[in-house]
């Protein structure tokens, strides 16, 4: 699964632009998939609500394109150390 989630974020950079790929793509951090569930690592609670408006159905489509299987996000926000 370690090369899930690079292939992920190539399909993705094609499907959303460099820019918004840059603002809203790049910070995300791929943290573990069990099963359907990928779990995410996300900067802040604002960003965890725009991906999920904004890109969570495009995140779960390309993912369930390379695993071939239905695939549910699960977002953590990442701790401030």
């Amino acid at each position: 699964m370690e090369d899930l989630w690079p292939r992920v974020i190539d399909s993705l950079k094609e499907r959303v632009g460099q820019q918004n790929f840059d603002i809203w793509i790049k910070p995300i951090h791929f943290i573990s998939k069990e099963g359907e569930t990928v779990e995410l690592e996300v900067p802040n609670r604002f960003f965890k609500e725009w991906i999920t408006e904004h890109y969570s159905l495009h995140i779960k489509d390309v993912v369930s394109l390379f695993t071939q299987m239905p695939c549910q996000l699960q977002f953590r926000i990442k701790m401030i150390r």
